[in-house]
């Protein structure tokens, strides 16, 4: 038996950046969809004024704008084709 090794190595490393990159692709997606973190006190934003002192507002759920949506939504689609592609490649062989 003779194993291939500079044909094995091709294959892990590019299994590994594949995954790698879909990992990124998905965690950037589900950064650009959720909200911002809330203040380190709780659900109050800390506005400083003027005259030094500070006041407390109650902080109002943002949603994120429409080219956040799109990007996250590709980032998604990219991860979705990938492994589409993946499928395809094992059932037809």
């Amino acid at each position: 038996m003779h194993i291939e090794w500079l044909a094995f190595g091709e294959v892990f490393v590019v299994s590994f950046g594949v995954a790698v990159g879909m990992i990124v692709l998905f965690a950037i997606g589900v950064t650009l969809l959720s909200p911002p973190a809330p203040s380190p006190d709780g659900q109050h934003l800390a506005l400083a004024a003027t005259d030094g002192t500070t006041t407390r507002t109650t902080a109002v759920p943002v949603r994120p704008n429409l080219a956040r949506q799109v990007t996250a939504w590709m980032c998604f689609l990219a991860c979705a084709l990938s492994v589409a592609y993946g499928l395809y490649i094992v059932v037809t062989k």
